[in-house]
């Protein structure tokens, strides 16, 4: 809830998971059993009305989601407990969970990405203090929002009378999970990923008791939430002598690649959710083998091959530059041009090994050893 959210103080981001391999939901529980009664059995209710999955998932993908939206009759269900460490100060708590979030996050992350004005609802108080006007914060449990407001006016999500805060939010990255939901039939819900940053647009009371709450989803400077990396199905074989390859999902676009000699290097946005990233592929069959998340910018990212396998990136108007190493980590900037307009080009000198870098106004080259 809101309420329980530590929105004063950031934590670290949440990491580490993201390395676990995709289990069968079974096995990616294993080692929680002991916090639930019965949870064996709403395993298995989970996977028995997930049978046929949608949206892409694999049935353990779809019953994960399933799972966490299940309310269990006896002790705390998993999304209570499991929401509960993700908002503690200590990560270490996390780590008995990490297969699971391996599998839950990655099931979320191949949904679609939703953009629209959700809402969510607390009873019984007003948390108008908490979130003044211009605070950005971030939420770390899963946000469970809704795209219809009569929804949370019901008793068992806001009632219509007492003190009450609704929140209405500007999503970027929703994810509707009605097709994977128990309660696929009664409930249009929307959640937010762990680590979704906001910022407090404004505050209304447009009756007594009801405090309505204005947010806005925005891009932190960097990720909260480290993601798993996705493999989409990404090539169509042809009769003829060439490969068509579909790499990635609709409103995603490729701005360009480069190659460095062993691998390709792919640079992609998608402007509805307002993302940038980076992606290292093999070229024998196209699969992913690292992505980076860049900070957005409405110009292209610009993406030089260095012969040690190394790739440099920068925007267009941009005022750093980044090298992405070949296991695809992006290592902080080597060099800051914040007095300058911003890299208009780079290029490398193959016979002496270094690189140049062209700024502008003043229009200067710049030139570094590799």
């Amino acid at each position: 809830m809101p309420r329980n959210e530590p929105v004063g103080k950031l934590l670290i981001p949440i990491s580490g998971y993201q390395n676990e391999p995709l289990l069968p939901l079974e096995e990616a529980l294993s080692s929680v059993l002991h916090f639930f009664i019965d949870l064996e059995q709403h395993i298995w209710i989970a996977k028995y009305n997930c049978q046929n999955p949608q949206d892409g998932l694999t049935q353990d993908e779809s019953s994960a989601i399933h799972l966490y939206t299940l309310q269990f009759e006896s002790g705390d269900s998993l999304y209570i407990v499991l929401n509960r460490l993700l908002r503690a100060e200590k990560r270490d708590c996390l780590v008995p969970w990490f297969k699971f979030l391996k599998l839950f996050i990655t099931a979320l992350c191949k949904l679609d990405s939703i953009r629209a004005t959700v809402w969510r609802g607390v009873r019984g108080g007003d948390l108008s203090l908490q979130y003044p006007t211009g605070r950005q914060f971030a939420w770390w449990g899963v946000s469970s929002c809704t795209t219809t407001p009569d929804v949370i006016q019901t008793t068992n999500f806001l009632g219509k009378s007492g003190t009450r805060t609704l929140f209405s939010i500007e999503c970027i990255n929703g994810k509707s999970i009605k097709k994977h939901s128990y309660f696929s039939e009664s409930e249009k819900e929307i959640v937010l990923l762990p680590g979704t940053f906001f910022e407090v647009i404004g505050q209304v009371n447009p009756a007594e008791g009801l405090h309505i709450i204005h947010l806005k989803e925005i891009q932190p400077p960097f990720q909260l939430l480290k993601l798993p990396l996705i493999q989409q199905p990404v090539a169509t074989q042809t009769k003829g002598k060439h490969e068509l390859y579909i790499l990635g999902r609709k409103n995603q676009y490729l701005e360009l690649i480069r190659s460095n000699g062993t691998h390709l290097g792919f640079m992609l946005n998608q402007h509805d959710i307002e993302r940038n990233w980076f992606e290292l592929r093999r070229p024998e069959d196209m699969s992913v083998l690292h992505s980076a998340d860049l900070i957005y910018n409405d110009y292209v990212h610009r993406v030089m091959a260095l012969p040690n396998t190394e790739f440099l990136i920068h925007t267009h108007d941009g005022k750093q530059l980044f090298v992405l190493d070949k296991n695809g980590s992006l290592k902080p900037p080597i060099k800051s041009y914040a007095n300058k307009k911003g890299i208009v080009s780079t290029a490398f000198i193959k016979d002496v090994k270094c690189f140049v870098i062209q700024t502008n106004e003043p229009r200067e080259l710049h030139f570094y050893d590799l």
